[in-house]
């Protein structure tokens, strides 16, 4: 067993007990790291059941590796590229997934959550969970009361955004000292490799126009394990969304994105194609004239009208502020097409809508071609639907379960 130690720090966590309600909670774990030189800095850090490492506000990596209770996975990330002289910001956000979530799930143990970190230069341990000035607060931005996207899957993401959002990524909320726990579990390498985190942006807008909601429509209610307190369901209010001819929409492309101009009408849509499957995190930037709702829903097939399949992905709600907003999402998923529903907004400016890589990269080491481009389109399926199934372990499904499913892997080898 390839198990790895930490010099100095501790497992730590928050000093509240969370939400027993909450399907999902959400912290963010802050400290900084003051020098006068960039040296080459590694931070060796895990977390349950999912983390997102910031250096100076910029995303470094997702994780952790998975595995099974009572261990975790150890990633070791050189961030010397994203440190500059003076003071750095490190901000971890963690997700705990609540008791109200389930009993079980294909992609994570559902343990408690916990943070173990260390900033480490030439051998000193510069900044330790446990021992260092690390503190902790809720992101309160997130609803932790929502529907699960799967029977063993995890949360739609519903977050109220205002232009302090990501402050806490800077040490501007109202912090709490960690609290160590008396239980460290056994930390195990990583040993595969990190998603790229590169962009991939929806840029052929397919469609838009105005639409409404039927509150009148009566729609299934998408496949859940458990049914949660949560008062709103993204997915049925999408389905429950038609084209209408009562207002219009007008599009222009201005040099800092795409403009669209709804007349008429207080709802609209637009609707994008990226060229082919990935799967990652949605990234997005927009200007809206007012605040409003904005629906995310993406997805890898189309119905035969061309209409969204709402049946394997899922939805993302985000209020939205007047002015300028920007969001990455934590849960990835799967998307060729991506549909914005824009609710009450105004005119809106899409500067950027991408997917953030979150797959095992492709190093390249094998290649297949012959004479027969139906063969060779074959290979290629194939390969990529691989790439697209494995993150540190083959996966049942790249999108709505995203769980190991090691029969592939007999298959496989």
């Amino acid at each position: 067993m390839n198990t790895v130690h930490f010099i100095k720090a501790k497992a730590v966590f928050v000093p509240w007990q969370p939400s027993r309600e909450a399907t999902v909670n959400q912290y963010g774990f802050y400290t900084t790291l003051t020098v006068s030189e960039v040296q080459k800095t590694i931070i060796r850090m895990t977390a349950r059941n999912i983390y997102r490492l910031y250096v100076n506000q910029t995303i470094v990596m997702c994780g952790p590796a998975r595995t099974a209770h009572g261990y975790c996975r150890v990633d070791d990330i050189d961030i010397t590229p994203y440190l500059t002289a003076g003071v750095n910001h490190i901000a971890v956000e963690v997700i705990e997934y609540g008791v109200a979530h389930g009993q079980y799930s294909n992609d994570s143990t559902l343990e408690s959550g916990l943070l173990t970190a260390e900033l480490v230069v030439d051998g000193r341990v510069l900044a330790a969970t446990g021992v260092d000035e690390w503190v902790v607060c809720p992101i309160t931005a997130r609803h932790n009361i929502c529907d699960r996207i799967a029977h063993c899957r995890e949360s739609l993401e519903i977050y109220t955004l205002d232009e302090d959002y990501a402050s806490w990524q800077r040490g501007e909320a109202e912090f709490s000292p960690v609290a160590v726990l008396d239980k460290e579990p056994v930390y195990l390498a990583r040993q595969t490799l990190l998603p790229t985190l590169n962009p991939y942006p929806f840029t052929e807008l397919l469609d838009f126009g105005a639409c409404c909601v039927d509150e009148k429509a009566n729609v299934a209610p998408p496949h859940r394990y458990c049914n949660s307190l949560a008062e709103e369901h993204p997915v049925e209010d999408c389905k429950r969304t038609f084209p209408s001819t009562d207002g219009s929409v007008k599009v222009s492309r201005g040099k800092n994105g795409l403009v669209l101009t709804p007349s008429d009408t207080k709802d609209f849509y637009a609707f994008w194609d990226g060229s082919e499957n990935r799967v990652g995190f949605v990234r997005l930037k927009l200007t809206c004239e007012q605040a409003g709702v904005i629906d995310i829903a993406p997805t890898e097939l189309l119905n035969t009208d061309g209409s969204v399949q709402y049946g394997f992905n899922f939805v993302s709600r985000l209020y939205v502020p007047a002015g300028t907003t920007e969001f990455v999402a934590m849960e990835p998923m799967i998307a060729r097409y991506m549909k914005l529903f824009f609710r009450g907004v105004g005119q809106v400016t899409v500067h950027e809508l991408s997917l953030l890589d979150d797959t095992y990269p492709d190093e390249h080491r094998s290649s297949f071609l012959c004479s027969d481009e139906g063969i060779n389109a074959v290979y290629n399926a194939a390969k990529r639907t691989m790439l697209l199934n494995t993150l540190d372990i083959f996966m049942d499904c790249p999108g709505r379960e995203r769980g190991g499913w090691l029969c592939d892997s007999l298959w496989t080898s």
